[in-house]
Order: structure tokens, then sequence, then C-alpha cells
């Protein structure tokens, strides 16, 4: 049987048997460690990829579900918005939120029409973006 590269580069933080599962996408390692770290604090399982191309990859495995998918939006490569585009058209069905350091009022209205659960702004503040995913979480 041969190894999946995607478990030796991108361990999951802290499985939680019945908690939120998160998948989070960000190009910086500092932001993906620092973030998944404090979802983990709060509880919740996190695995976390340095480019939509590889969370797409990861999904299509279908080895784990996630509930929520949490991306960034400036990413080389592919942006958040092909991401988004990508995971809704897989048929994805959990919540989707996006979680920028910046949006033009024009990628804020894509985001919008593919009809993402929250847009958080990325500034540091994980409480701003913890809340956003409990209202979520609370909302199903």
């Amino acid at each position: 049987m041969l190894a999946n590269p995607f478990v030796e580069s991108c361990p999951p933080m802290a499985p939680v048997p019945d908690g939120l599962r998160i998948l989070y996408v960000d190009d910086s390692a500092l932001v993906r460690e620092g973030i998944c770290s404090g979802l983990v604090r709060k509880g919740w399982y996190c695995r976390s990829f340095a480019s939509g191309a590889e969370a797409l990859q990861w999904l299509a495995t279908g080895l784990e579900t996630f509930d929520v998918i949490i991306t960034d939006h400036q990413m080389p490569e592919m942006n958040g918005l092909e991401f988004v585009k990508n995971v809704c058209a897989s048929g994805f069905t959990g919540r989707i939120l996006v979680h920028s350091t910046m949006l033009t009022a024009s990628e804020h209205a894509t985001y919008e029409e593919l009809n993402v659960d929250a847009i958080v702004p990325k500034d540091g503040n994980l409480q701003r973006l913890t809340r956003a995913i409990a209202e979520l979480q609370q909302a199903q």
C-alpha cells in the first residue's frame, strides 16, 4: 500500500472524535499553525493545507469529512475564490468561511454570490474567527 503524501505533510491537529471538524487553507505556515492551534484549544479538530489545490486533492480522497472549510483569499496559483468555486462544485455541504486580510468590493460580492457562510477579516483577532465559527455551528 502506498503512503499518502498528504498525511506526512499536513498532519491533523488534535483529533476530536465528536467535535467540529475544520479544514484550514492558507499559504502562510505561520498563520496556519497559529490559527489551527487556536482552533484546537477551542476543542475543534483542524487539518491545514498550504494551497487550495492540495486541499482539493485531499478532499477528493474522501478520507475525511469536514464541517467547516476556512480559506484565505490571497494565495498564489489558486486564490480563495477559485478554491471556493471548486469546493462548491464538488458538492461540499458544510459551511465555508473566508478569512482574509483584504478583499475588494468585487471579490466580496463574488464570495456572497457563491453563498459563503461568513467573511471574517484576518486581523490577528482569533476570537473574532472562533466566534464566527461558533455562530455557524449554532445556526445548523
